[in-house]
């Protein structure tokens, strides 16, 4: 039996050494854009989304037309942004 601690205390010991001795760099970039601008142009189209001209920075705009209140005559809209 403590043969068997032993053991698995040098196998645990011996596997952990490499793993202490390794070394490396991550390289990360990090790219804070400037504040977006919306811009509705009518009710009935999707809003306009600038964010500082760069095309990664853009965000993905849907936008779903629900129908309303039949009485009403008004259509609900959904709009997502999504980044």
């Amino acid at each position: 039996m403590i043969r068997t601690l032993v053991l698995i205390t040098g196998l645990l010991t011996a596997f952990t050494l490499p793993a202490a001795t390794t070394t490396g760099t991550i390289a990360v970039q990090l790219v804070i854009y400037s504040r977006c601008n919306v811009q509705a142009v009518s009710s009935l189209e999707r809003p306009v989304i600038d964010c500082g001209q760069h095309f990664s920075a853009q965000p993905r705009v849907t936008s779903e037309a629900y129908p309303g209140d039949a009485s009403s005559r008004i259509t609900e809209r959904l709009v997502t942004v999504e980044w």
